[in-house]
């Protein structure tokens, strides 16, 4: 457990081997094993800035952020509990990660 009570409407389910526990709408979609293979595909480094658009509850994000210590992570979900879901999911699980609920369509050039 991440150590805070689950909403009933959300499930809280282990990836990478029960290194990263994510919480996740029980309805709805929900991450498997297509953004862990994201992530695992993505050559980043130490140091490096990574950005993911329509992140979702982050599973993508935070796999890369627990394979590559020190990223500069930051998601975009249009979503509000997705995002507030991503927002808990770095939280919990350690992993320093910005997450903005916004529209891509809204965002700035810059």
């Amino acid at each position: 457990m991440m150590g805070h009570e689950v909403d009933s409407a959300l499930t809280e389910d282990a990836f990478l081997g029960g290194r990263l526990r994510l919480l996740q709408p029980a309805q709805g979609y929900r991450a498997g094993v297509d953004p862990v293979l994201l992530a695992a595909s993505v050559p980043a480094m130490l140091g490096q800035r990574v950005l993911e658009l329509g992140c979702g509850v982050g599973a993508a994000l935070l796999c890369l952020g627990r394979r590559v210590p020190g990223l500069s992570l930051t998601g975009v979900e249009i979503q509000p509990l997705y995002a507030d879901c991503a927002r808990r999911n770095a939280l919990g699980n350690g992993i320093e990660a910005q997450v903005v609920q916004a529209d891509l369509s809204h965002l700035p050039a810059e």
